[in-house]
């Protein structure tokens, strides 16, 4: 499954619950908990605490596989 290999895993606050409700598996992962890793993924990134390498986007968060046309910061040019 994509969460158990995504590389922000560890910013991210994973709720079985939400992923059904995106209408997803239980194990898929959930539009809303992905988009805040993301923004944790940035603040962190602000604060100098982490680099861009240390936690890359996800490919899945990249270019759109799970369905998700997600704006990452990266493309909005903040990381």
């Amino acid at each position: 499954p994509v969460c158990s290999t995504c590389e922000i895993r560890k910013l991210c606050v994973r709720c079985h619950g939400l992923a059904l409700l995106d209408g997803r598996e239980l194990t898929a992962p959930s539009l809303i908990n992905c988009t805040e890793a993301l923004a944790r993924r940035q603040v962190l990134i602000n604060q100098g605490s982490i680099t861009p390498d240390e936690f890359p986007i996800p490919a899945h968060l990249k270019d759109g596989t799970e369905g998700v046309d997600l704006m990452t910061q990266e493309k909005m040019n903040l990381a």
